[in-house]
């Protein structure tokens, strides 16, 4: 049998071979796009990272200055508090001292 005489003795497996046929295309250009990805060098990647990160502050201006005050906030109470640490067994020693009398370092 010719291709001719089973497109006549089946109508719609002419629609089903061009259907599967259109899927089988959209699979591999799928596929080949998504191997582009593990293509790419890693300066390629790092120029597409801050492409987007650059593009989202110019978009969204307000929220970069929100995440980086807070950020500031943030660090700064966290140095505060390792700092009140530090000092704080000087503080109690001369507390004590002032209290219990004087003694040598």
């Amino acid at each position: 049998m010719n291709r001719e005489s089973v497109l006549q003795a089946h109508p719609k497996t002419h629609r089903e071979i061009d259907d599967d046929n259109l899927l089988l295309d959209e699979t591999e250009s799928k596929y080949s796009k998504d191997q582009g990805l593990f293509n790419q060098t890693l300066y390629s990647m790092l120029k597409t990272i801050g492409n987007y990160i650059l593009s989202d502050i110019g978009k969204k201006k307000r929220s970069f200055k929100i995440g980086v005050c807070t950020i500031f906030i943030v660090v700064t109470f966290i140095m505060f508090l390792k700092s009140i640490v530090d000092v704080a067994p000087i503080a109690f020693l001369k507390v004590g001292q002032d209290q219990g009398g004087l003694f040598d370092f």
